[in-house]
């Protein structure tokens, strides 16, 4: 039987962490996931240039893992749907998503976009 809701999770151990005064949530993923909507149902990779994005403070090496759903819309090439459908996915995990880390996502994402490889390969 497939699994058709629109994502799939792995359990997840959230820890509390201080740093000067600030408490953070920090998630522990012991297991790959989408690096698009963070489903658990991988199937694809993708070949991915290293590139940084200095204005956000990030940083990417090597491939790029997709579930289906994400994957069909990276060779789509519908980059607006696949930022939707991440931000869908945050929300969904984590509450409420700020401007800022929407954006953010959406920059990432364009960054990928830029740097892949055209053409999925099976994972695993």
């Amino acid at each position: 039987m497939t699994d058709e809701r629109e994502f799939v999770y792995h359990p997840v151990t959230v820890s509390m962490v201080t740093r000067q005064g600030e408490d953070t949530l920090t998630e522990n993923i012991s297991a790959p996931v989408c690096d698009f909507c963070f489903d658990s149902r991988l199937r694809w990779e993708y070949d991915c240039e290293t590139f940084t994005i200095p204005e956000i403070n990030f940083g990417s090496e090597n491939g790029w893992l997709s579930c289906d759903r994400c994957s069909d819309l990276i060779e789509e090439q519908n980059w607006e749907a696949l930022s939707d459908r991440s931000i869908r996915s945050w929300i969904n995990r984590m509450g409420d998503l700020d401007a800022w880390h929407a954006r953010m996502i959406t920059t990432i994402q364009k960054g990928f976009s830029e740097h892949y490889t055209p053409g999925r390969k099976a994972f695993g």
